[in-house]
C-alpha cells in the first residue's frame, strides 16, 4: 500500500490531519463492519469511515514507528472537509508547508473515492483539479489556493471546526485468525469453569462468601440523566447569535490596504464561539503585508498564502445555549408552521434543503450489572434533520425566527461572485448556512 501521504498539525487543537487516504467503495448493509474488513483486506493500520450509511471507506499504513505525539488525536482531512461541505460538488487544492500539494473531492458530503491525494508538485496537483473541472464543469465549486482559477479561498486550519470522533483515524486493529480464536476460547471456558468451581465452594462454605449484590439503578433516573447530559452537550443557536455573525460578515472591509475581501466562513466550536476566518487577495501593486497588517481590525491573526493571499481569523460569540428539550417543537409543527415560511421566502434563495427525520441517538444508560437499559416509554423522542440555506448573503436575514433554539448551526460559508449577474436569489456576495434541525415527534 502506497505511504505517499501528509501529516499537518493544527495550532491550537491536540490533533492532527492525515492527507492521502485511498478510498475504496463498500456496499450492502452493516457498513461500519465492511469499512474496517476492507480496511484488513488492504493490510492497512488505520482506516476512515463516514458512518453507517457511508459507502466508501479510506485506508492508510502508517509505516512503523510513525505514531501522533503523547496527547495527539489524527482525524482524516478528507472526511472532515466533506463534512463540511455536504451540499453539492466541492475540491480543494492547497499546498502543503513541505512543498508538496493535496487535492480532495467531495460531492454531497462524501469524499471521491480518485481523490485524496498528495502530489509531489503544485503543478501535477493543478492537473489534476483542471481534469475534474473538465469532467464537472460549473456544478464544481473550488477551494484553496490555485493560480490563475477562480477559487473559493480555503486554509487548512478551517478544518479544526471540522473535527470530530466521527472523522478521527480508527485503528484497524489485529485480524486473529480462527484457529486462534478457538484456543483462546478454550482456555477461557477452562479458566472460567475453575472460576465457577471455586465459587460454588464458597458459597456452599457460608452466607458470609457470597458476593455483594450489585445495586439497583432506577431506569427512569438513569435514562433522564443519560438525556440531560445529551441536552448539555447539544449546543443550539439562538436568532440574535445568528443576527451577530451575519452582521459581522456584513460589516467585513471589502479593502484592507490594497487586499480585496473574496469571502468568509464561520464554524462553532464547543463552548469556544464562532471561529471564522475572512479570505483577501492582494490587489494592487502597492499591497503588502505590512499595508494589511496596518490597516486591519485589532483582534485577528493572520494566515499568509504567502504572497498573494492572506486568511484573517477571529472569534465571534455564538449566541449558543444547551439544547432544551422541553422547548423543542414537534415535527408536526415544523410542517406546518416553519417549512410554511420557508416556502414564502423560497424565491430568495438559490436552495433550501430539508433532510429525513431520523431518531437523535442517545447512548443508553446500564444497570448494575453494566447491561445498557431498554427505552422506557413516555420518554421523550427526540429527531434530527439536516437543514441548508443557499443563495444571496441578504437573503439569510429571511431565516425564521422560529428556528431559534431549534436548529445548531455549524456552517457559514460567504462567497464574492464578481462576475454574477444580481437577481432575487442571485447576487455577487452569494452564501451557505448548514446546520441540524431537532424537534420531537
Amino acid at each position: 500500500m502506497s505511504t505517499d501521504y501528509a501529516v499537518v498539525a493544527l495550532p491550537g487543537h491536540a490533533a492532527e490531519l492525515v492527507l492521502g487516504l485511498r478510498w475504496h467503495t463498500i456496499l450492502g448493509s452493516e457498513l461500519t463492519v465492511r469499512a474496517r474488513k476492507k480496511a484488513r483486506e488492504h493490510r492497512a493500520t488505520h482506516y476512515a469511515h463516514g458512518g453507517e450509511r457511508a459507502e466508501a471507506v479510506g485506508v492508510l499504513r502508517f509505516p512503523r514507528g510513525d505514531r501522533p505525539a503523547r496527547g495527539m488525536t489524527r482525524h482524516c482531512a478528507a472526511l472532515a472537509f466533506a463534512q463540511g461541505h455536504a451540499r453539492g460538488l466541492h475540491a480543494c487544492c492547497v499546498e502543503l508547508p513541505d512543498g508538496r500539494a493535496w487535492l480532495v473531492a467531495a460531492h454531497q458530503g462524501k469524499v471521491l473515492t480518485q481523490t485524496d491525494r498528495v502530489y509531489a508538485t503544485p503543478a501535477d496537483a493543478h492537473s489534476a483539479l483542471q481534469a475534474l473541472k473538465d469532467r464537472h464543469g460549473a456544478a464544481l465549486t473550488v477551494h484553496g489556493q490555485v493560480p490563475a482559477s477562480p477559487a473559493e479561498p480555503f486554509d487548512l486550519t478551517l478544518l479544526g471546526a471540522q473535527l470530530s470522533a466521527a472523522n478521527a483515524l480508527r485503528s484497524v486493529g489485529w485480524a486473529v485468525p480462527k484457529p486462534v480464536v478457538v484456543a483462546l476460547a478454550a482456555c477461557l471456558l477452562t479458566a472460567g469453569g475453575r472460576a465457577g468451581w471455586d465459587l460454588a465452594r464458597s458459597w456452599r462454605s457460608g452466607p458470609d462468601a457470597a458476593p455483594a449484590p450489585a445495586s439497583r439503578v432506577s431506569p427512569e433516573s438513569a435514562w433522564r440523566e443519560a438525556m440531560a447530559r445529551l441536552a448539555a452537550q447539544t449546543r443550539v443557536h439562538t436568532d440574535d447569535g445568528v443576527s451577530a455573525v451575519l452582521a459581522a460578515i456584513v460589516g467585513l472591509p471589502m479593502d484592507i490596504g490594497g487586499w480585496q475581501l473574496r469571502g468568509a466562513q464561520c464554524q462553532p466550536q464547543a463552548f469556544a464561539g464562532w471561529q471564522c476566518g475572512a479570505h483577501y487577495q492582494r490587489q494592487r501593486r502597492s499591497a503588502t503585508n505590512a499595508t494589511f497588517l496596518a490597516s486591519r481590525p485589532s483582534g485577528w491573526t493572520e494566515s499568509w498564502h504567502p504572497l498573494d493571499g492572506v486568511t484573517a481569523s477571529f472569534v465571534l460569540s455564538d449566541g449558543a445555549e444547551p439544547l432544551a428539550i422541553d422547548r423543542l417543537q414537534p415535527l408536526s409543527a415544523h410542517d406546518a408552521g416553519t417549512f410554511s415560511q420557508l416556502q414564502s421566502v423560497l424565491p430568495a434563495f438559490a436552495s433550501i434543503a430539508i433532510g429525513e427525520p431520523a431518531p437523535l441517538r442517545i447512548e443508553p444508560p446500564v444497570d448494575g450489572f453494566g447491561v445498557p437499559m431498554p427505552a422506557l416509554p413516555g420518554l421523550p423522542s427526540v429527531h434530527e434533520r439536516s437543514l441548508s440555506f443557499d443563495g444571496p448573503l441578504r437573503s439569510l436575514a429571511l431565516v425564521p425566527a422560529s428556528l431559534s433554539g431549534q436548529v445548531a448551526w455549524r456552517l457559514l460559508d460567504a462567497r464574492l461572485h464578481e462576475a454574477a449577474e444580481p437577481a432575487l436569489n442571485r447576487s455577487r456576495w452569494m452564501a451557505s448556512l448548514q446546520g441540524t434541525l431537532y424537534a420531537l415527534r
